[in-house]
This record gives C-alpha cells, sequence and structure tokens, in this order.
C-alpha cells in the first residue's frame, strides 16, 4: 500500500516492515491507534468473527472506517475456498 495512504510502519524504531501471526483477540497495537482498518479475509478465517471484529473496532480510531473483503459465502456448488 502507498505510504501516502497511511500506511503504519511497525514497529516502531527500525527493522522495516514486518509481518507477524498474533491472537486475533489480541492485536498487538494500543487502542484508537488505526485511522483505517482493512481486513482481507479475516473474518472467514477467524474462530470467532464477533470477537475479531470487536478486537478491530478496539484499535481502529472514533468515527474512522473499517473496509472488509469477504470471500461468497454461497456453498451450492461447493466451491468455497476458505473451509
Amino acid at each position: 500500500m502507498p505510504a501516502q495512504q497511511g500506511v503504519e510502519v511497525w514497529p516502531v524504531g527500525g527493522g522495516g516492515n514486518l509481518s507477524c501471526l498474533v491472537d486475533e483477540e489480541a492485536l498487538p497495537f494500543p487502542n484508537a491507534m488505526f485511522d483505517r482498518v482493512l481486513v482481507a479475509h479475516g473474518l472467514e478465517e477467524a474462530d470467532d468473527p464477533v470477537a475479531f471484529l470487536r478486537e478491530v473496532w478496539r484499535v481502529l480510531a472514533p468515527s474512522e472506517s473499517v473496509a472488509s473483503i469477504i470471500g461468497s459465502l454461497d456453498d451450492s456448488d461447493n466451491s468455497f475456498p476458505f473451509k
């Protein structure tokens, strides 16, 4: 994502951007840290989607926005990729 869109460089203090596996119900960020949160296929993979969304709301600044990419939940043809 381009820096002008507001990417948070993490961890603070250098080392560049890193990725990590974390508990989806305990994100390693303080309350109200982000203006925007993008959740890409997190809801269909979460053990407890409601708890995951509560945690997303916790790290989201008041009056800001969440965008989510969610796979199709129509499995009538058994092609749903997230099982």
